[in-house]
């Protein structure tokens, strides 16, 4: 099974280099490919933690540029009163 899995996933990434698709380099996603190949994680668990980790860092990022705009208007509004 796990030389199965290892080739799938080389065919997959090969066909998406192909393709000129991106694969996410994230080493998030990396890690939960390489627990499905060992068999640690099921095919669905792996999409289910890959899915939360990208809600995750897409909140950490709205989070951080809601901060920046906030202290950019903060400093702004002292520089024009």
């Amino acid at each position: 099974m796990l030389e199965h899995r290892r080739r799938a996933v080389e065919k997959a990434l090969a066909r998406a280099a192909a393709l000129d698709i991106k694969v996410d380099d994230d080493p998030v996603f990396a890690d939960l490919i390489e627990r499905w190949v060992n068999g640690r994680l099921s095919m669905p668990e792996a999409r289910e933690a890959y899915l939360a980790h990208i809600r995750e860092r897409d909140q950490s990022r709205a989070d951080w540029r809601a901060l920046s705009i906030s202290a950019w208007r903060s400093k702004f509004n002292k520089k024009t009163s």
